[in-house]
């Protein structure tokens, strides 16, 4: 696993990890969501994946060039945005501004809410890659499992969320089966909030 502040240097762009991690989980969660739509919609998959692969393109954008938002005289220093990317509540920015785009879509194209099911599985695939790629440190441990940090140990925060995501992920998607369209994205909202509140006191 992979420190987030370390990266690749390639000329005058440097690539830490953190965005590397989010470039491959967006590709396994977009192969997941393309494989559910192909599956279940081969009619109007060209579309929908079209859609798809444009919100795609919109997040990383909007993560790369957030801290222009926060920073606006970088504008002047188009090195520094070549360096900088990600920063406070970037991916939430980007991610809200990608799914308002699918929304819109999804909306004026009146789509099944079944394809909002594949984009939370997707989701929850995109969660469990980049936890499996970058190491979180959490809280300081009394355990001897964890992450080793001038010689304390934290807690593998980025482990505890590998192991619930794909265990409600999992257990959702065999438990569900028969239910109706959207409810697999509701239980899987609700997973992610009572994760977070769960691992919340192991937090930093």
């Amino acid at each position: 696993m992979l420190n987030e502040l370390e990266g690749i240097q390639l000329g005058p762009i440097f690539l830490s990890f953190q965005i590397l991690s989010i470039a491959l989980s967006v590709v396994v969660a977009y192969f997941t969501f393309a494989y559910c739509v192909k599956r279940d919609f081969p009619q109007i998959k060209s579309e929908i994946l079209d859609k798809f692969q444009t919100s795609l393109v919109i997040f990383l954008i909007t993560y790369k060039i957030t801290p222009l938002f926060f920073e606006p005289s970088l504008i002047f220093s188009p090195s520094k945005l070549l360096i900088y990317s990600g920063g406070p509540f970037a991916f939430q920015i980007s991610a809200l501004v990608s799914l308002s785009y699918i929304l819109y879509h999804h909306i004026s194209n009146k789509w099944s809410l079944k394809i909002v099911d594949h984009f939370a599985v997707a989701s929850f695939a995109y969660f469990i890659v980049s936890n499996l790629v970058l190491k979180t440190y959490g809280s300081a441990s009394f355990y001897e499992f964890g992450w080793i940090h001038n010689d304390i140990v934290f807690h593998p925060l980025n482990l505890y969320y590998v192991i619930l995501f794909s265990l409600f992920l999992c257990s959702s998607i065999i438990l569900l089966k028969q239910q109706k369209n959207g409810v697999l994205a509701i239980l899987l909202l609700l997973s992610f909030f009572f994760i977070e509140a769960i691992l919340a006191p192991f937090t930093v």
